[in-house]
């Protein structure tokens, strides 16, 4: 596995023509090579590069986040809680069609492009023709059945602009980004998402600022600077020799065959959000689906590592594995935990400042929202784990099990939202229909965590990893089921109070030692290969 950036382009301007191997994508791993002085040298050059890479990573996230952080709180202030329900019901309804779109194509690249670059150049053309046909399809699909039910003209036309905006995102960062992070341009990845992003913010404040009450216009400045960023990304790809002149139905067969198994994977992070706002606008209203979208995208920020995960960690899992994969359980079982425990954290600050962070956010007009977010606590938890053992059968297995429990999960959630939120509605008042919104995402990423656990079959889970699990889930429960003892305490004594007991906790466990620390070093530098 290659990590490290290069400065020049990766790819041959004439490559010999790549076969796709099938059995190389199978459960069976490579042999296992015996380590040598070499690999040695190749492994501490591999920990330098990996943390330079997640370095690199970490510095763009520390500027996007930050401007992320500006557009979400701009928007539901500029909008109000009733044009702000309309946009993040426009934003978020037509992924129910477009999350088929992936097609488990980023498992493809994940496993393929590492080992051959030149594979990037064969496959790159071929499957964004095909995603952009089907995304024609689903959006199509979407928009039909909108007109069918009878939604106002005005949300069907915003509908169909976040629709294509969502598109070019599903194309920016499943196939574009994603090969470039597997071929080592991390680099090139850190300077497009913050050039992105600064784009993004650009053209939505100068949307709002212009004319906030057109939700149009604010759909128009993200499908433009997507637009914009989609370009500019394809051209660098033209420019590092990705884009081929092939367009070979036999290698977008072969990919699909591949692919296809994964194809659900990448909606267990998604699905749930999409449904409860499609659900909760036909049996509640907009000013839910406000309160609900808004701690939507505070998730979105305390789920900030996911991406630093993907590009840093699981292309040397995917390296680990392919060699040792008894080293391998190792490796990925010390990774399960050091998230786990930061999710945690996370999950800590969501139940417990759940009113500041909305009031600092939003504003007092979606004060119910802070009802909401306390029950996000648990789910962040859940969802990072989640996706971590997802990443895991990706690389462990061929991935037909992840189908079904993402369907099982996809009508679970869809059961549990028309079951909780007119029960939630009726006891909770002002963001209760939200609230059950939210309790039905739990169950459903509870039921999904514990499918996942299953199907990874203990290359993750060891007995530390799993007492890990419990004691985590045992101090969320704990806290959750006594805050509100805690919000009698005043905002600095709670700070004073968190700062010190999260810590206590972690060492009293033993959740987090110093050797646990080192030991994830020594197996990143034992088998990290450049």
């Amino acid at each position: 596995m290659i990590i490290a950036h290069h400065p020049t382009s990766v790819f041959s301007p004439t490559p010999s023509p790549i076969t796709i191997d099938n059995h190389s994508m199978t459960d069976t791993p490579h042999p296992v090579k015996v380590s040598t002085a070499a690999d040695k040298a190749r492994g501490q050059a591999a920990l330098r590069a990996t943390m330079a890479n997640a370095s690199k990573l970490s510095i763009a996230m520390a500027i996007t986040i930050p401007l992320g952080f500006v557009t979400r709180i701009l928007i539901p202030r500029f909008l109000g809680v009733d044009k702000a329900g309309v946009f993040f019901f426009a934003e978020a309804f037509p992924n129910i069609a477009l999350m088929l779109l992936p097609l488990g194509i980023p498992a493809y690249i994940q496993k393929s492009v590492p080992p051959d670059h030149g594979h990037a150049r064969v496959i790159l053309m071929p499957v964004l023709v095909l995603q952009a046909f089907l995304a024609m399809l689903l959006i199509l699909t979407v928009l039909g059945y909108m007109q069918l039910v009878n939604y106002e003209r005005q949300i069907i036309e915003l509908t169909a602009i976040m629709a294509i905006y969502q598109t070019l995102t599903i194309f920016q960062t499943e196939v574009l980004l994603n090969i470039f992070v597997s071929v080592g341009r991390i680099n090139l990845v850190a300077v497009i998402n913050v050039a992105s992003k600064l784009l993004l913010v650009a053209l939505v404040l100068a949307s709002l600022l212009y004319d906030s009450s057109n939700l149009h216009l604010l759909a128009a400045a993200f499908t433009v600077a997507q637009l914009a960023i989609v370009a500019a990304t394809l051209y660098r790809a033209k420019v590092a020799g990705m884009v081929g002149k092939t367009m070979s139905a036999s290698v977008l067969k072969g990919v699909i065959q591949i692919s296809l198994p994964f194809f659900l994977a990448s909606a267990l992070a998604n699905s749930s959000g999409t449904i409860d706002m499609a659900v909760l606008s036909r049996l509640a209203d907009f000013h839910e689906v406000a309160y609900y979208g808004a701690v939507m995208r505070i998730q979105s920020l305390f789920l900030l590592l996911i991406p630093l995960m993907a590009s840093a960690v699981t292309p040397l899992l995917s390296s680990t594995y392919a060699r040792d994969p008894e080293e391998y359980k190792q490796l990925a079982s010390q990774a399960m935990r050091i998230l786990m425990i930061f999710a945690f954290v996370f999950c800590m600050v969501n139940i417990g400042f759940g009113h500041e962070i909305i009031a600092l956010i939003y504003g007092q007009e979606f004060a119910p929202a802070a009802k909401v977010i306390g029950l996000n606590g648990p789910v962040v938890l859940a969802t990072y784990i989640s996706i971590f053992l997802v990443h895991n059968i990706v690389v462990t297995t061929n991935g037909h099990g992840l189908v079904k429990i993402v369907i099982l999960g996809f009508l679970l959630n869809f059961g549990l939202d028309y079951l909780l939120i007119p029960i939630g509605a009726k006891w909770i008042g002002a963001g209760g229909g939200a609230c059950g919104s939210m309790v039905a995402t739990l169950i459903t990423e509870l039921i999904n965590m514990g499918l996942l656990i299953k199907l990874s079959n203990n290359t993750v889970f060891n007995k530390r990893a799993t007492y890990t699990l419990f004691m985590v889930g045992l101090a969320t429960v704990a806290f959750g089921a006594t805050n509100s003892l805690w919000f009698d305490l005043n905002i600095v004594t709670r700070i004073a109070l968190f700062s010190l007991a999260i810590p206590i906790f972690l060492a009293a466990t033993r959740l987090v030692t110093l050797s646990d620390l080192t030991e994830f070093k020594q197996l990143i530098s034992r088998r990290g290969q450049t």
